[in-house]
């Protein structure tokens, strides 16, 4: 016999609100990580944008999980907010995707151009070196290969596929050789030699 325990429904309301704790600390660290790097006065200090850009992409990997992942689970931080408010799943799906995916192209679009600017231009390797680990660790590392290994035959693993699928994209588009790319590390480049004088 199986047991479930649940709060009874007079305490729900304040176990949500420690729930959704993780989901408003990863959200303030993205946001703000995201705001200082693409305010370019960062630039200046390269180790800075390092452990910033490094900080983000760990707790994007986190709210990828959360979101989008863990958001049919019938268990988990998620699955708990779900039962506690009587929601659907998908409520928090849609939007959580939506912001995923601005705060994908904010990191992958805006800051990680100034990542390849700050890159002396004979060390091209690294920026590979830091794509592919960079979308790997937010895209496949806790989203694709959990899921998909750990919940398959569950209909819920085509979710890790997801993944994968986006990790080729990101690989495909974030080229340093690519020409928005290399406009945008300009850009990157004249905004804080500016700031230099």
């Amino acid at each position: 016999m199986v047991v479930l325990l649940l709060p009874p429904a007079g305490m729900r309301k304040f176990h949500i609100r420690i729930f959704f704790m993780p989901l408003i600390f990863h959200s303030i660290v993205i946001i703000c990580g995201l705001y200082l790097l693409m305010s370019c006065s960062i630039l200046l200090k390269k180790l800075n944008f390092h452990l910033i850009f490094w900080f983000i992409v760990i707790n994007l990997m986190e709210m990828i999980t959360y979101l989008l992942m863990r958001t049919f689970a019938i268990h988990g931080d998620i699955g708990n907010i779900n039962y506690g408010l009587g929601l659907n799943p998908l409520v928090l799906f849609f939007p959580g995707t939506i912001l995923i995916l601005v705060w994908l192209y904010y990191l992958f679009g805006r800051v990680l151009p100034g990542m390849y600017a700050i890159l002396p231009e004979e060390k091209r390797m690294i920026s590979y070196v830091i794509l592919i680990f960079s979308a790997f660790f937010v895209l496949i590392w806790c989203s694709g290969i959990k899921v998909v290994l750990y919940l398959y035959p569950d209909p819920q693993w085509m979710l890790g596929l997801a993944g994968f699928f986006a990790f080729g994209i990101i690989l495909y588009l974030c080229r340093p050789v690519m020409p928005w790319i290399i406009k945008a590390k300009e850009k990157f480049t004249e905004d804080t030699s500016s700031q230099l004088r």
